[in-house]
């Protein structure tokens, strides 16, 4: 029996010792915390006290209230059974012309202990007293009026937004308006309707920052409307002849068709928009087109061409070539030229020759003529036969020059030199040219090609 009261008795002071651990004695919970109020009005708070003690407490409670006397009721001083809980109501209504997020300190302690308290805060969001009165729309002729009444009983400044959608829920227009008014305030939107299509579109209005919307749709009826005209662009030569079609509804038109009459001949060259099939009918053939997609506003057009003189465009063109093959022959076959070759005269020595040739048509003055040997071969000074050359040596190889005086028509001059190459194989030498002047002083240069040495 001793043992049995032994053990019951360290129970009993260990349960004493954990209890406190295991919960605070005293326990606040504000069941529906964070609500909003409009000014006028009043909101009740649930609070649960829970005195966690096996004694009953007498606690003080304590709501400050600093903000103009909002606090409805409150208690000073609660019993609380052991180990129970009681719900009590804490009712503010605020008043004045003060809006947001306002706190109240909540505290509970016990009357004998004071150092056993809990604290907690009331939050309610105030806000001033108004909504949204009316939205509504009018068709007025070629614009749509959208009208957003808002209300309120204290002045206040507030965004208001307007979304326009279309039946998709895609956003065509947003107006956003801050508007500062007490009492009523009309908003009024004006928007042309010359690019909406017909269908059903939605309003919605809203007071950014808080729950007020509202919804509205308007209805725009279809209408058809294609114009086709015709212009004509008529020259010696041919005519140009487009037709444009419009779209002047509200509706996509989709695989439009239209039917033109044209002459059944070859006058007509060819098409801007291709036919899907003509039809002859004795001299004319009727043409369908077809236009896969015309959205209101946009246009399409079909163009032809009628050419009255084709034959003698193509004469005009077969003369202007044989013309510029003339041209081009005559001028090459009258400018003077200059020919660059070679002879070979052993297994690495060549002669060089430069033909310079002067047409029938220029008298060629101070004719110069200039060459150039690879570095890669060597000019054999001592070969030279008749007009020896001025000749400068550098990296780039050796540089001759004649001077040859004045040319007169159907002259040629020969000039030859003799070269040794220093490597085997194929060798590039540079073009030579003739630098002369013309009867009216202009000078001219003309180059010969490039010499390969084998």
């Amino acid at each position: 029996m001793k043992s049995i009261a032994f053990l019951i008795t360290v129970f009993a002071f260990l349960a004493f010792i954990v209890s406190p651990v295991l919960a605070y004695p005293l326990e606040l919970e504000i069941l529906n915390n964070n609500q909003d109020v409009v000014i006028g009005s009043s909101v009740t708070y649930e609070i649960v006290l829970t005195n966690n003690r096996n004694i009953a407490d007498p606690v003080r409670i304590s709501v400050k209230d600093t903000y103009y006397g909002w606090l409805q009721n409150t208690y000073t001083l609660l019993n609380l059974e052991p180990e129970s809980s009681k719900t009590i109501d804490i009712t503010i209504a605020p008043t004045g012309e003060r809006e947001g997020l306002f706190e109240f300190d909540i505290s509970m302690w016990s009357y004998d202990k004071s150092w056993i308290r809990v604290d907690d805060k009331i939050l309610i969001n105030v806000k001033l007293k108004f909504n949204i009165d009316d939205l509504y729309t009018e068709i007025k002729g070629d614009n749509l009026y959208i009208y957003l009444v808002l209300d309120s009983t204290d002045e206040r400044t507030v965004d208001a937004v307007i979304d326009v959608k279309d039946s998709s829920g895609q956003i065509l227009e947003t107006f956003i308006d801050g508007v500062t008014f007490q009492g009523f305030k009309t908003i009024e939107k004006i928007i042309p309707l010359s690019d909406f299509l017909a269908g059903t579109y939605t309003i919605d209005a809203r007071i950014e920052g808080t729950e007020f919307a509202e919804t509205t749709e308007f209805e725009i009826e279809p209408v058809h409307a294609i114009v086709e005209t015709v212009k004509r662009i008529s020259t010696p030569l041919y005519e140009d002849v487009i037709i444009t079609i419009e779209n002047h509804g509200n509706v996509i038109e989709e695989d439009y068709k239209t039917y033109q009459t044209l002459p059944n001949n070859d006058w007509i060259t060819g098409f801007v928009t291709d036919p899907v099939g003509c039809i002859a009918e004795g001299d004319d053939k009727v043409c369908g087109y077809v236009v896969s997609e015309l959205t209101p506003g946009a246009s399409s057009m079909i163009t032809y061409r009628l050419n009255y003189w084709v034959i003698y465009s193509e004469y005009a063109i077969i003369l202007l070539i044989i013309i510029s093959i003339l041209t081009f022959s005559f001028i090459r076959i009258t400018n003077p030229t200059i020919t660059k070759r070679h002879t070979r005269k052993g297994e690495d020595k060549h002669s060089v020759i430069l033909e310079i040739k002067n047409p029938f048509m220029h008298h060629l003055r101070n004719v110069i003529v200039r060459d150039w040997v690879s570095p890669l071969a060597k000019v054999l000074h001592e070969e030279f036969e008749m007009l020896i050359p001025v000749t400068r040596r550098s990296d780039a190889g050796t540089e001759m020059i004649w001077k040859l005086g004045d040319m007169k028509p159907k002259e040629t001059r020969i000039i030859t030199y003799k070269i040794r190459t220093l490597v085997q194989g194929s060798l590039k030498m540079p073009r030579a040219y003739i630098r002369f002047s013309n009867d009216k002083g202009k000078k001219t240069r003309v180059f010969s090609k490039h010499m390969i040495v084998e």
